[in-house]
């Protein structure tokens, strides 16, 4: 009998030698595992990552120039409101101060004209116009007038 068969024959041995082979195993499965990993995931883990701050790199640059156009848009809007609110204070000084504006006219008269610049799209939304939509007494915008803006545009 050799030494190997000796130690072939002992239980602790065989415990121990099965034992080595597992832990061999284990170790080998680990290292395969890293390898995978290194090889494969971690590579396109990285790829995603890229990817990732590539599309949050160009949202940030879309989203600066949208919000460039709309500062310009809400600047031009604000610009054309106070050139309107200009021009409307100037026309109601030039009304208000022509000859004969403080003679007063029927109820009538005034309720018709005023119903007349109600038909104008630009004016029927107006506060004095919704009042004589609401009382009965205004009309509808013609529909060729639908795209109006206000006199002088």
């Amino acid at each position: 009998m050799n030494a190997d068969d000796v130690l072939d024959a002992l239980p602790q041995a065989r415990g121990a030698r099965l034992a080595a082979i597992g832990v061999a195993a284990l170790v080998a499965l680990l290292l395969i595992g890293f390898l995978a990993w290194w090889l494969l995931i971690r590579p396109r883990a990285a790829q995603v990552a890229a990817a990732t701050a590539r599309v949050e790199a160009a949202t940030a640059a879309g989203t600066a120039e949208v919000a460039k156009g709309t500062l310009g848009i809400t600047l031009d809007v604000n610009q054309r409101n106070a050139a309107v609110d200009i021009t409307t204070a100037e026309n109601a000084r030039v009304i208000l101060s022509s000859p004969g504006a403080s003679t007063s006219i029927g109820a009538d008269l005034d309720r018709a004209g005023r119903s007349a610049v109600c038909l104008r799209a630009a004016y029927q939304y107006q506060p004095e116009c919704a009042a004589l939509r609401r009382d009965g007494r205004g009309e509808r915008a013609a529909d060729g007038d639908a795209r109006s803006g206000p006199a002088g545009e």
